[in-house]
């Protein structure tokens, strides 16, 4: 009997919810009509229960009771039309439901006390009072019950987020999050002590140190970091301690982005690589830079790429007297024109982009004095090591040669500057794109060494976050198709840097160069690729597994290891010389360069020449493995690894 009972319950419960969901989906005016009519039967029961306790045994609805009643209702009504309380409940808030409550139950129990003074009613002046508390009660109350009903029906079916940060931008956050309406705020997390215990737009605030257990008590499905004006430090710090969470984290944007009008506040973005591995901007040197690129004529060689185009993004905004694109890609040109556009209107008209590739010498030479060119930074290179190891002729003659060529078309046209874009797998190279790369920078030294009308530097760096080919975007997109997230090698490395970093950087060594060094930007320390691809799949909600230990389970992104592919090393290095200077900026070091001998180093360009207008490859690697280049092919197969070093991760 007690089962039958309790299921009887739970079925009556059930038709009760699904009743009310029907009421819920009435369209607009079906919907105010029934609150009307639920206030008039409401008003009934009111005025009932206050005759019934104040005269029981005096007739009811006698004499001037209907005329009485009629009258009240049609103040309440009134008055509940002026609270606006048969517009969407979800929407109001519990304080507007009471007043305009408490204001149509005064003037409906007035009524009733003024027409009892007179004895048109033969009540008590009592009566009024009852009528109006038990009118609150059911048109106030009724309608903080419905709205709560409906607002805990619909948070079961929204996200539900804890907000990390009840500072400034996370109360707006909040707000941003209540008037979209997809998300249900169940908690705030704080480093302030001062706050904890308080409440924020009704929302909780507990204490950061206890993040896990909040998360779990309160169910969150998503964690969402408002503090926008943190250290990359503390960032890192606040992501590494919600990293054992399942729940995937999501940002605000950067204070800088807010206050420059790019990304509002409520725009939250899941965790960027650029999160777990950026460190804080050192703020770029304006005595470095202005005089660089102000009211100066500067040529952006491969301006569509993930370097040149964040180069051209950086250079307009110093206001240069002329910025010339050179890209042999139509769509990137068309792309960076499109978004310099959006950087700065006003300064469209200083733009001049040209279609057109590098190894084309006398046409490179054109543009350089049609313009007037003062500084050239010259990007433009394959850089896609499995690419360029399947198209070596062609990577060659374009990273190396159109170097060369590019190189001698400044110097003709009285270039003052020549900055040449490098890379890390220059330095000993063991792929045919860092070898093409560390002959490019001989050619620079020698062009520098041998002449005095323009200034040759190069900068050496390593991996730029979210470029073109590298592995950031390549997790991310592997993530968010449910995996697996591939990786080479278990104890890969690689250096990293922010692109808008890079880009600054590298006009600020232009600016310090006098002619021929090679300046290496300070990349900070190398991070292993698997702890970045793990890092990425827990802050994006999921656990990593690995493919030796069977197939991934819901909530698990599968980790497989393809192997070293052709020319990858495990590790890249920074510096040819063991020698290292720094300069007036922390971030900028300059090697010490090595003689070269200009005839063997413009025999081996020739020999080159040769060997890609013959299409011979063997001659290619054979120019390459010079003493000077140094290229070392490596192929590494990666042995099986004990079970303890996978148990390990």
């Amino acid at each position: 009997m007690p089962r039958k009972s309790k299921a009887a319950r739970r079925t009556a419960f059930v038709s009760i919810r699904r009743a009310m969901s029907g009421l819920v989906a009435l369209p607009g005016l079906p919907k105010r009509l029934l609150k009307v009519g639920y206030d008039l039967a409401a008003i009934l029961v009111c005025f009932t229960a206050a005759h019934y306790l104040t005269t029981p045994f005096a007739p009811f609805l006698a004499g001037y009771q209907p005329l009485i009643l009629g009258a009240a209702a049609a103040l309440v009504v009134a008055a509940h039309v002026g609270g606006h309380l048969y517009g969407p409940i979800a929407h109001a808030r519990d304080v507007d439901i009471l007043r305009a409550s408490f204001a149509a139950a005064g003037l409906g129990g007035l009524l009733i006390i003024a027409s009892a003074f007179i004895d048109l009613t033969r009540q008590p002046p009592g009566a009024g009072v009852i009528f109006g508390a038990f009118l609150v009660f059911l048109t106030g109350g009724g309608r903080i019950g419905l709205r709560a009903f409906l607002t805990e029906r619909r948070a079961r079916q929204r996200e539900r987020v804890l907000i990390y940060g009840a500072g400034a931008a996370g109360r707006q956050l909040l707000a941003a999050l209540r008037e979209r309406g997809r998300h249900h705020v169940t908690s705030f997390v704080d480093d302030n002590p001062a706050v904890h215990g308080l409440r924020v737009g009704g929302v909780r605030v507990y204490d950061a140190a206890d993040v896990l257990d909040v998360v779990r008590r309160t169910r969150a499905d998503v964690i969402m970091l408002a503090m926008p004006s943190i250290s990359a430090a503390r960032r890192r710090e606040i992501l590494h301690r919600l990293e054992p969470l399942e729940q995937p984290v999501r940002t605000v944007p950067d204070l800088q982005d807010i206050l420059a009008g790019k990304a509002p506040l409520s725009q939250v973005r899941a965790i960027t690589p650029e999160d777990l591995l950026g460190r804080d901007p050192v703020p770029p040197r304006r005595e470095l830079i202005e005089p660089m690129i102000r009211d100066r004529s500067i040529l952006v060689t491969g301006a569509g790429g993930s370097i040149g185009s964040e180069l051209c993004v950086q250079i307009l905004r110093q206001k240069p007297r002329r910025l010339v694109l050179v890209e042999q890609s139509e769509y990137a040109l068309y792309a960076i024109l499109r978004r310099l556009r959006a950087v700065n209107e006003t300064l469209a008209d200083r733009v001049a982009g040209h279609l057109g590739t590098v190894e084309d010498e006398t046409r490179m030479e054109q543009i350089l004095r049609e313009h007037e060119v003062d500084a050239v930074f010259h990007t433009a290179a394959y850089k896609h090591v499995p690419l360029v190891e399947s198209n070596m002729i062609d990577a060659v003659r374009n990273n190396a040669l159109g170097t060369a060529r590019m190189a001698r078309a400044a110097i003709r046209a009285g270039v003052e500057t020549f900055v040449l874009v490098s890379t890390d797998k220059a330095v000993r190279p063991a792929n045919i794109m860092g070898a093409s790369k560390r002959l490019a920078e001989l050619v620079c030294h020698s062009f520098s060494n041998n002449q005095s009308g323009t200034k040759f530097a190069v900068v050496r760096f390593g991996n730029v976050l979210d470029s073109s080919g590298s592995v950031a975007p390549l997790f991310r997109e592997q993530i968010e198709r449910g995996g697996p997230v591939t990786v080479t090698h278990r104890e890969a490395t690689r250096y990293f840097m922010t692109l808008s970093e890079a880009a600054q950087l590298v006009v600020q060594a232009g600016r310090l160069s006098e002619g021929g060094e090679t300046f290496v930007l300070g990349m900070g320390e190398p991070v292993r690729i698997i702890d970045l691809a793990c890092r990425m799949i827990r802050l994006a909600g999921y656990t990593p597994r690995f493919a030796e230990d069977g197939p991934a389970r819901s909530g698990e992104i599968l980790v497989t290891f393809t192997g070293l592919r052709p020319g990858e090393k495990l590790a890249e290095e920074l510096f040819v010389s063991k020698q290292a200077d720094g300069t007036e900026h922390p971030l900028i070091l300059s090697e010490k360069q090595e003689e070269l001998e200009a005839s063997v180093l413009n025999g081996l360009v020739a020999r080159l020449e040769a060997a890609c207008k013959a299409r011979d490859g063997a001659m290619i690697r054979e120019v390459l493995a010079h003493r000077y280049v140094h290229y070392r092919p490596v192929v590494f197969d990666s042995p099986p690894e004990p079970e303890s070093e996978r148990s390990a991760l």
